[in-house]
């Protein structure tokens, strides 16, 4: 799968080169369902967010061990459940917040980490979507 991958603490605005602190990794390795309520998601939309940028410059408070996919808020469409997933289906459109991750293709997290978006385009967030405002449209049933 495609990753961009922080693989030095440096200046994310320089182009994509083999002396940027991120490269693009065409090959990173697809995660793997770790837990038997773990799900894969395809991601379809994330956002850079201020934070992304200071983790990338080793300046924020959590540093994530070298090296790291950076991106946290993301949306996409379930690809893979664990065998004890009970909420969500291969197909469902979910979106979640982690603390690393989302600036790749592929991401694994717990099914408790997930809203679905059952009434809503994975492609028609148009800004920062968090859990707590995806929790009031998939529950307020707006179209």
């Amino acid at each position: 799968m495609e990753a961009l991958v922080c693989r030095e603490i440096g200046d994310p605005t320089l182009p994509l080169s083999d002396s940027s602190p991120i490269v693009l990794s065409r090959s990173h390795p697809v995660p793997e369902l770790n837990s038997p309520t773990a799900v894969r998601v395809r991601i379809y939309a994330t956002s850079l967010n201020f934070h992304n940028y200071l983790q990338i410059l080793g300046k924020y408070q959590e540093k994530p061990p070298l090296p790291f996919i950076p991106g946290s808020d993301y949306s996409g469409i379930v690809e893979s459940v664990g065998e004890r997933v009970s909420r969500f289906r291969v197909g469902d459109k979910v979106c979640s917040m982690a603390n690393l991750g989302s600036f790749a293709e592929l991401i694994v997290a717990d099914e408790k980490d997930f809203t679905l978006l059952d009434h809503c385009s994975t492609g028609s967030l148009q800004h920062r979507l968090t859990v707590l405002k995806a929790t009031l449209l998939s529950s307020s049933e707006l179209r």
